[in-house]
């Protein structure tokens, strides 16, 4: 749960690829016609909308905002933020990879309009908790690959070194520095430790360098995006086979009502199902569906080896009636109720159908 205040204290995972791929992905980048930061942008897109389940990624970036060669000279902090919205839901590389220019050279040429200003005018809600339309920040440098000795500074009669004040800061859910060059890429993951924890951040790395590597191999502009590998072996044969692994022994000579009897006798008052916000036990769906066993035996003189149609929405109903038509001793044969009526009038009149159970 997001805290109702944003505590602003962070911590950091770090990660990079090798300079074989960084080579391939300068390639793949001029292909497309594409900085190479608009394709970092692309791929961490593409894995947000995996993790998220989401197509429409929203992310912020910073942007020098001195397009007027009047600025130039002068000393002055003109930065300004930039809403990237990106659609990840397309056939081909080619085309996200079109979209994602259009995202950011749409960007660029408003980019003199405060971030302050655009919010006020969308009429955004604030508060505490998280910062407007965007939680996630991607920035980028070009210095991957410095030496500490090259990163101190010095001036005539001075050493100076950085300091390092122990604490990290926040200020987003998510600040994500990519850099590309010659060397290779570099990923910086400053996160908040109220909202993300290391493990966490550390898979979306992973992720992260394996969808890189897998853009870098990609021969092909017709592939989709969606088909970039992002899971490790390792994650793939977990997700796919283990969790699979789900064969368990029963007793052969059992039916399946008799086996949900077995069940229900065993644990009554257990969930069975669930239909939006509704559910039944075990108990209560297993003494609802003998009631109808009863009334189709007794009242629709169903019997061993009889058919009976069920034409119903899904629903718990549908859930007793296969249930009752099975405890009965019959056999269900489900008709759709979404069917033309022509569809279902045959079907009915092929399967011979004295008894249709519908709401």
């Amino acid at each position: 749960p997001r805290p109702a205040i944003k505590q602003h204290i962070g911590a950091v995972v770090t990660g990079g690829l090798p300079a074989e791929v960084s080579k391939q992905l300068q390639v793949v980048a001029k292909q497309h016609k594409l900085t190479p930061f608009m394709l970092l942008h692309g791929a961490l897109s593409l894995l947000l909308a995996r993790h998220s389940n989401s197509s429409d990624i929203v992310v912020g970036t910073p942007v020098a905002n001195r397009t007027q060669s009047e600025l130039t000279p002068l000393i002055g902090f003109f930065v300004n933020t930039l809403v990237l919205r990106a659609e990840t839901e397309h056939e081909t590389l080619a085309e996200y990879f079109q979209h994602i220019r259009e995202v950011h050279i749409g960007a660029q040429s408003n980019q003199d309009v405060p971030f302050e200003q655009l919010v006020d005018r969308l009429k955004v809600p604030r508060g505490g908790a998280h910062s407007p339309l965007f939680q996630i920040m991607l920035t980028t440098s070009t210095d991957y690959g410095l030496s500490a000795a090259e990163e101190v500074s010095s001036l005539p009669g001075l050493a100076l070194e950085g300091y390092d004040s122990g604490t990290v800061a926040a200020k987003f859910d998510l600040d994500i520095n990519l850099s590309m060059s010659d060397e290779g890429v570099g990923l910086t993951w400053t996160y908040d430790i109220s909202v993300f924890d290391e493990q966490m951040v550390t898979r979306l790395n992973t992720h992260l360098c394996r969808l890189l590597t897998s853009l870098a191999e990609v021969g092909e502009e017709t592939a989709a995006p969606h088909s970039l590998a992002m899971l490790s072996s390792a994650e793939e044969h977990h997700l796919v086979t283990e969790l699979n692994d789900t064969g368990a022994d029963y007793p052969k000579g059992a039916c399946i009502h008799e086996l949900f009897e077995q069940q229900a006798q065993d644990n009554p008052d257990s969930v069975a199902v669930v239909f939006e916000d509704t559910h039944l036990t075990y108990g209560e769906l297993n003494s609802r569906a003998n009631q109808l066993a009863h009334y189709l035996v007794e009242k629709q003189g169903v019997k061993p080896d009889t058919l009976v149609g069920i034409c119903v929405e899904r629903s718990l109903e549908m859930v007793i009636g296969i249930l009752g038509i099975l405890k009965a001793g019959g056999a269900y044969v489900p008709l759709d109720p979404s069917y033309p009526q022509e569809r279902l009038s045959y079907m009915i009149e092929d399967a011979a159908l004295k008894v249709v159970l519908n709401h």
